[in-house]
C-alpha cells in the first residue's frame, strides 16, 4: 500500500487535513499521529527541541511510527504519518519506509492567524523557529502552499497520491527495527474500515 508522511510547521493544518483525508478515503487507511506516540511518555516528557532527552524521544517517536506503518502496510492499509520532521528524522523514516513526504507550508501570516485558535503552549519565538525549520527542510518530495486552500481540497490531492502510487515493496530489514509478523490477512474489497 502507499505511505505518506505529512509534515509542516505548527498551525499548518496537518491534523485537520489528516481528518479530512480520513473522511473521504474509501480504501483502508491508518493515520499515525506521531505527537500522540511521543506523548505516551508521560514522565519525563520532553519536546523534540528540549535538549538531548527531547532529541532521544523524537527519534523514539520516529522508530515507533515506522514499526506501526510497516505493520499497517503489511496488512493492506494505506498509511498517513503526521509528524513535523527534521532532516535527521526524514533520513530515519527513509531508512525504514518507502514513502512520500508532503510538506504543508502556508505563509507565515496564515500560520499566525491559525495559531490564535490553537490551545498550544508555544511562544512566538518557538513558532518562528519551527516555521523556519520546516521552510528550510530539504527532505521533502512535495510542498503544498495551503495558505488559501480549504482542507478538503488538500485532502483530495493527498487522496490522489494515495490511490495513484503503486504499492510499496517491503523495505529492507534494518538493525533495531522489526515489523511484527503479519497477524491479519489484507482486507477484502469493500471491507469496512
Amino acid at each position: 500500500m502507499t505511505i505518506l508522511l505529512l509534515t509542516g510547521p505548527p498551525a499548518a493544518g496537518k491534523t485537520t487535513i489528516a481528518a479530512a483525508l480520513a473522511a473521504r478515503v474509501t480504501d483502508p487507511l491508518a493515520v499515525i499521529e506521531v505527537d500522540t506516540l511521543r506523548h505516551m511518555i508521560v514522565e519525563p516528557h520532553s519536546a523534540p527541541w528540549d535538549g538531548e532527552e527531547g532529541h532521544r524521544q523524537q527519534l523514539l517517536g520516529v522508530r515507533n511510527a515506522c514499526v506501526l506503518a510497516q505493520n499497517f502496510d503489511a496488512t493492506g492499509f494505506h498509511v498517513l504519518i503526521v509528524d513535523p520532521i527534521t532532516e535527521e528524522s526524514a533520513v530515519r523514516y527513509r531508512e525504514e519506509l518507502v514513502l512520500t513526504i508532503v510538506r504543508l507550508l502556508p505563509n507565515w501570516a496564515q500560520t499566525m492567524i491559525r495559531s490564535q485558535t490553537r490551545d498550544e503552549p508555544l511562544g512566538f519565538r518557538e513558532r518562528e523557529l519551527l516555521y523556519e525549520q520546516q521552510k528550510q527542510l530539504q527532505a521533502v518530495d512535495i510542498t503544498l502552499d495551503n495558505s488559501s486552500l480549504e482542507p478538503n481540497i488538500v485532502a483530495g490531492r493527498l487522496e490522489r497520491l494515495l490511490t495513484s502510487t503503486p504499492p510499496n515493496p517491503p523495505p529492507p530489514p534494518q538493525a533495531g527495527y522489526h515489523a511484527l509478523p503479519n497477524p491479519l490477512p489484507p482486507p477484502s474489497e469493500g471491507a469496512p474500515r
